[in-house]
């Protein structure tokens, strides 16, 4: 898992999707007198996630991308969705949606209590 969000909500979520915690990439969030700052102190990713996968791939020889999925959710993960072999643009900003529709990737929009995927509401 390669994600911006920090590692106080990446490491719950991943955990409870099996994901091994070896190879879960995230953010580390400043925290002084127990608030948050808004100051990311760590980004292993700094350079893009479709870089950083790369440098993963050289990590865990024999490793491909054949089946990996990719969740973006703005223009700057266009890069990493192009890689993978399911992309999935979830709550879309207006760039990326375009880019989504044009490529023909899964379009996932959540609100509230209602989801649709690729147009058709499915909750």
């Amino acid at each position: 898992a390669i994600t911006g969000s920090p590692d106080i909500v990446a490491r719950p979520f991943t955990a409870l999707w099996g994901f091994d915690q070896r190879f879960v990439f995230s953010s580390t969030a400043e925290i002084t007198d127990g608030q948050f700052t808004g100051r990311r102190l760590i980004r292993p990713h700094e350079d893009g996630k479709d870089q950083f996968i790369d440098q993963c791939l050289t990590l865990l020889p024999g490793s491909t991308l054949a089946h990996s999925i990719g969740v973006g959710d703005t223009e700057g993960d266009i890069s990493l969705l192009e890689r993978v072999a399911y992309p999935i643009a979830f709550n879309p900003n207006f760039a990326l949606a375009q880019v989504a529709r044009k490529h023909g990737w899964r379009m996932v929009i959540e609100r509230k209590d209602a989801i649709w995927v690729n147009g058709e509401l499915l909750a």
